[in-house]
Formats: C-alpha cells, structure tokens, sequence
C-alpha cells in the first residue's frame, strides 16, 4: 500500500483579520466527498504590524450534504494561536474528513487592538 499526499493548496494568502473581527469562508468551499481519511491543514498567524496579545482561532464548519454548514459558534475548534509575533507562528494538522461531504472555515482574531494576518491551506491524502 502507498500513501499519495496532494499538493498543498491555499484557501488564504495573507489575508488581514482587524483587530477583534473575523473570517468567514462563504464561497470556494473544500470539496472532500471523495476523501477516505484525513486533510491536512496548514495554519499561518502573524502580527499584521505589532506583536498580538490574544487568541487567533481556526474553527471548521463541517457540511453532511455539501449546501448547509453550521454557524462559526457550532463550529469545530481546531487550532489556537496565542500571542503571535510579527514573523510567522505555523500550526499543522489533521481533520478526519469522514463523513463530512464539504469544509468551510472560520479565522477569529480576539486580540482588541492589533490586526492579524493569515494564511490557511489544505492538502488531501489517500491510500
């Protein structure tokens, strides 16, 4: 048996998050109905200009038919970064795509005066 894993691919590049807002994905969303396992996610965080002092958390809002997602409250935490500096923190992990059909994503950026930048991307695998 051998594992392919696919190229990474962006969702975000660099996309500035004000400070105590969000991002919300709303079109473009991750097709995984034919992944049997695991994606992978890339997480970037930085200080837009200045060092943060709070959360930027990445939730995913998982869909069974492909049309309706749950609300970023519902959402599924994946990854927190905290106090992120001016270069880029990266986190890498893994959802279990079974037995969802499509992923969207949601960025919040809870620190109250600093903007934050992102980049987010995935990659599939199969076997």
């Amino acid at each position: 048996m051998s594992k392919t894993l696919g190229t990474y691919t962006a969702i975000l590049t660099d996309q500035s998050i004000a400070a105590d807002s969000a991002w919300t994905q709303s079109s473009s969303y991750v097709d995984i109905s034919s992944v049997v396992g695991y994606i992978g996610l890339e997480l970037k965080v930085k200080g837009s200009s200045s060092t943060l002092t709070d959360d930027v958390t990445l939730k995913v809002r998982p869909s069974l038919n492909g049309t309706t997602f749950c609300d970023a409250d519902e959402g599924i935490p994946l990854a927190v970064i905290n106090s992120a500096g001016t270069s880029y923190e990266v986190e890498v992990l893994a959802f279990d795509a079974t037995p969802y059909d499509e992923l969207a994503f949601y960025i919040s950026n809870a620190d109250d005066t600093n903007a934050a930048t992102v980049s987010l991307s995935y990659r599939t695998s199969s076997v």
